[in-house]
This record gives structure tokens, sequence and C-alpha cells, in this order.
């Protein structure tokens, strides 16, 4: 039985109301479903070193993981970001989450990956910002860090300090968790996470929430 139907009083489920990806799109669907299984591998893997699921939201290829135990990680969000090209559709897998937080402009950190046949190193950039903003750079390329990046080798990690909000957006573009579809051949394929890896991907998170929380300006 999925993890997810299994606590239905933590559930929180939201009307599948979202026009843009619609229900009666049958790949949509089919989707959603290997999105469920990613969330249950996930759950699955962090029971034992992070048992405290309070609660999941559940929307049309949305899910919402809070966490109690973590010290500055309260929730995960895990999307579908639909790709659609020439007979084919791929369905980038976005986690993401937000960390309270005051500063004056708007910042943004992107990744660096270093190598030619293969990612040898991952660091963090700023993309947008002021030079008073580039002690975040200190920390957050430790090796802790950068570590998970290269071997999580994200397609795309983008931190941005949202003015309005007051808040770090933390957004990650995964291979891992990814769905793909194609008509000729035809298949419909997950790249589904290991155990480790997902205890890897809670782990960046919380360690780049740690740092943007605690290091001031």
């Amino acid at each position: 039985m999925s993890i997810v139907k299994g606590i239905n009083n933590m559930v929180m489920r939201k009307m599948h109301s979202n026009k843009k990806h619609s229900n009666n799109d049958r790949l949509n669907i089919r989707a959603d479903f290997k999105l469920k299984r990613i969330i249950d591998i996930f759950l699955m893997s962090i029971q034992g070193k992070y048992k405290k699921v309070t609660s999941i939201e559940e929307d049309f290829m949305t899910y919402t993981i809070k966490l109690q135990e973590k010290h500055y990680l309260k929730y995960l969000s895990f999307r579908y970001s639909i790709q659609n090209r020439f007979f084919s559709r791929v369905y980038d897998l976005i986690i993401e989450t937000h960390i309270p937080d005051i500063v004056e402009d708007t910042v943004v950190f992107g990744i660096k990956y270093n190598g030619v046949t293969s990612i040898k190193n991952a660091v963090f950039v700023m993309k947008q910002g002021s030079e008073k903003y580039a002690g975040y750079l200190n920390n957050l390329n430790i090796r802790l860090i950068t570590k998970r990046l290269v071997n999580l080798n994200f397609l795309d990690f983008e931190i941005i300090y949202n003015v309005q909000n007051k808040c770090w957006d933390i957004k990650a573009t995964s291979i891992i968790g990814s769905t793909s579809w194609m008509l000729f051949p035809p298949i419909f394929k997950t790249v589904e996470p290991k155990k480790d890896e997902c205890l890897r991907i809670l782990e960046l998170f919380e360690l780049i929430a740690s740092v943007l929380y605690m290091y001031k300006v």
C-alpha cells in the first residue's frame, strides 16, 4: 500500500483545479502516479533517520512533505515541470522550499559545474547581488554541500532571495525522480531515487537552509 495512502489522517488534499495540467491528459495522470511513487520511496528512505513527517499536502503532480525534527528545514515540495518536445515529453522533478529571512536586496545564487567528460566539482556562484553578499558563497561552497551537489547531479539549482515574500527560495531541478515519455519507441520511464540519494537530498537542503538562516551580512 502507498505510504501516502497509509497516513490518510495526515494528508490534506487540494482540489485538482490546475488547468495548465489538465486531469484529462492521460500522460499527466500517469506522471502523477509516478510522482506518488517517488514520494513513497522518499518517505521510506527517511524513516528512522528523519522519521517525523507531520503532514503531506497533495495536489495534482505536487506533493509537500512537512518535517518536524529538522532544525531549519520545515518542508520540501516535489512537483513535475513539463517539457514538451517532438513526440516526447519530459517531467523534470522540481524540489523546493522557502527559508524566512530579512535581506535588503534581491540576491541570486546559481550552480556551476566543472569537468569535461564527467562532473568533477560544483560550486555556487552569484548571478545577481552586490559584493556584500559574497560571504554567503564561502559558507555555501563547503565540502559537505558541494560533494552532495556533484553526487546528485542536478540539472539546475538556484537560491533566490525574494524581497517581497521576505524569504529565500531554494529550487533544484533534478534528473533523479524525473519521468520521460516517448512515442517512438513507446516508453514511459522514471528515474527512481535510491535510498542514499533521498537522504543526500534532504541533507543538502538542510545544510543550505542552515547557512542561509545563520549567516548574516
